[in-house]
Order: C-alpha cells, then structure tokens, then sequence
C-alpha cells in the first residue's frame, strides 16, 4: 500500500510540475545542440562515474564494460566525438583524494557556461554504517 500511495503522489507531482519538465528538457537540448552542456559526476569512489563517462563517451559498450574496477586517482574528462556536447568531469571519489580534485572540480563549475547538470553518483555503494 505504501508504494502505491508513494508511486501515486510522485506521478501527481511529475504530472502537475509537466510544463516545467517539458521546459527543462527542451532547454537541457538546446544547451546540447549548441555545445553548451557541461555535466559534472560526484561520488563515492566505486559508484560508477568513470563508467558512465565511458558509456557515454563510447570507450565502452554495455556488452565491452570490463568486469574489474580500476581506480582513478586524476580527474578525467569524457567527450563525445562527433556530439556537440562539451563534457562529463568525474573526480576521484575515494576519501583521500576529495579534497584536491572536488575543489578543482568546484572551480570548473564557476565558469560561466549556459547549461550545467550535476550528477550524484551512489551506484552499489552501501549507504548502512560502519
């Protein structure tokens, strides 16, 4: 009963706030088309934002993703050949690499730039205590 009632107010709310979504997907468009689309991935390290970032870019497939994970230490940049799409920053996620490379990263989104959307990444991380 509960989901029904949750599933039934989040379409209600999907439903009344339909023109604004409309809106923001035309805009979110239009920011790509004119190469005005930047995306910014946080997270945990391990919650899939290099993954997505080789989606995207086209280094991977779902069917060619590699089964083990590689750790990233840099920032990386993920592009679009041939898109007109400016790109996907992921910063390291693990703990004791956060403070440099989000501050860069924090930096980078103070650029003046038409469209920008931030991805928060929690993937299979467990969210329970320690």
């Amino acid at each position: 009963m509960f989901i029904e009632i949750a599933t039934e107010q989040v379409v209600g709310k999907l439903w009344s706030e339909r023109a604004r979504i409309i809106q923001f997907l035309a805009d979110t468009k239009n920011a790509i088309t004119r190469g005005e689309l930047e995306l910014f991935a946080f997270g945990p390290g391990g919650s899939g934002k290099s993954t997505l970032g080789s989606l995207i870019s086209g280094e991977y497939t779902l069917e060619t993703l590699p089964a083990t994970y590689s750790l990233s230490l840099e920032m990386e940049e993920y592009t679009v050949s041939g898109r007109n799409f400016i790109a996907l920053y992921v910063p390291p996620g693990q703990e004791d690499k956060r403070a440099y490379h989000w501050d860069e990263l924090y930096k980078k989104m103070a650029t003046p730039i038409d469209t920008q959307l931030l991805i928060f990444s929690a993937g299979a991380t467990t969210l329970s205590r320690k």
